[in-house]
Formats: structure tokens, sequence, C-alpha cells
């Protein structure tokens, strides 16, 4: 079956998925409050790492796995913000009220999902090309 799965991914969805994710620590703003908050209320973060299925990023609250958040994000490969839901995978604490918080992404357009893969193979390409060591990150 993991085959099939393989064989169905373009050259773009293999290369970003070699690791379980490729991370790029890459600082990118997000938006995000809990989807059932009717007061929508923001709050805003910066993320320490982002990959082809979530960003990891601090927050000023514990926050129970599962939980559903409203993000909005501004990539830095395309020029509009975008709206998302992401799930906590988890959240530990950092220190003092600080807690790391790792976000899977949910129903990401389509769209969105291809030029992502395609920025993180072409950052990946470039720090190889400059003797980046990847194995560090595993």
């Amino acid at each position: 079956m993991e085959e099939d799965k393989d064989e169905n991914l373009t050259e773009n969805e293999k290369e970003a998925e070699q690791r379980e994710y490729f991370r790029l620590d890459k600082a990118i703003l997000v938006s995000y409050c809990l989807k059932d908050d009717p007061k929508k209320i923001y709050d805003m973060s910066q993320t320490r790492n982002i990959s082809f299925g979530g960003m990891l990023f601090t927050i000023g609250q514990y926050l129970e796995k599962g939980t559903l958040l409203d993000m909005i994000v501004k990539f830095p490969f395309i020029r509009e913000r975008i709206k998302m839901v992401g799930e906590v995978a988890y959240c530990g604490l950092k220190k003092g009220n600080i807690y790391e918080v790792g976000v899977r992404f949910v129903d990401l357009e389509p769209r969105i999902l291809e030029e992502f893969k395609e920025y993180l193979v072409r950052i990946k390409k470039i720090r190889e090309a400059d003797g980046f060591d990847f194995q560090s990150l595993a």
C-alpha cells in the first residue's frame, strides 16, 4: 500500500516528504484563535519552524492535543494572507508561561500545498548547495 502512495506523488512531493517532513527554521507571522471561540479574538506569534505538515510556534497558554485553531498565515511564497485550520499535535511548556505548540495543517488548499512544496524543495536545494547538513536536524 505504501508503494502505491509513493507512485502517486509528484517529484516535489517526494522530495518534500523525505524526512517525515523537512523543517524550515523560518519566522513567519501567524495569527490564531480557538476555532470554537465565538469572539474570534486573535493572538499573534511567529513560527520557529514550518514544514509541509505543519508549524511550530510559541503561545502564552496550554492547549490540549486535538484543539482546532483558526489561523491566518502570511507565507513568504504567496502574496495574500492564507486563512486555514490547524490542529494542535502537541503543546509543551518552554519556560515560565510560554508554551511551544506544534500544529498540523488541516485541509490546506491544494494550490497552497503545491506552492509550499515547491518553495520547501527550492530552499532545501539552496541550503544543500551551500553545504547545510540536513542530517543534523534529524
